[in-house]
């Protein structure tokens, strides 16, 4: 999942699971809007794009919620910005607004990697990124950098 930076609201949610990668626009909250909302001078976005394109937070934080449902723990490229993130799209409120609650831990993907590759993996991500001409501003584009990366450091065949 990515947020942008500290100072803005998210303007795509990255997801990998359960072997698939999701991805949601979010559309610009009214609150958010009220609140002077601006995008990042490296967005390609505007805010006009995201509220044509984009899904109300609450129907991501519910498909986030459904998809993760009974994992205890949630792997992510930042976990400040990726708290941030569910802070936004009202993770703080899951207690009141879902039966299931999202009841999940977040912690660093490096976490997955083992120390001695933990470089390769790192240089294999910009390598995807570039490659394949992806933002790695964005949540969908960082998904799909993992994704090739996994795929080229497992050594399986890319169509």
């Amino acid at each position: 999942m990515y947020c942008d930076d500290s100072e803005q609201y998210p303007t795509s949610v990255g997801l990998l699971a359960q072997g698939a990668a999701y991805h949601w626009y979010v559309m610009p909250d009214d609150e958010w809007l009220n609140n002077s909302y601006s995008l990042s001078t490296k967005e390609h976005l505007t805010l006009d794009y995201l509220d044509q394109v984009g899904d109300p937070k609450d129907y991501i934080f519910d498909h986030i919620s459904d998809l993760t449902s009974g994992y205890g723990l949630l792997h992510t490229f930042n976990v400040p910005r990726t708290t941030k993130l569910l802070q936004q799209i009202n993770y703080e409120d899951s207690h009141s607004r879902n039966e299931d609650n999202i009841m999940f831990k977040l912690k660093n993907i490096a976490a997955l990697v083992p120390e001695r590759y933990q470089k390769r993996f790192s240089k294999e991500m910009d390598i995807s990124t570039d490659r394949e001409r992806l933002n790695p501003e964005h949540a969908d584009d960082t998904c799909i950098a993992a994704v090739w990366t996994v795929l080229r450091l497992s050594g399986i065949q890319q169509c």
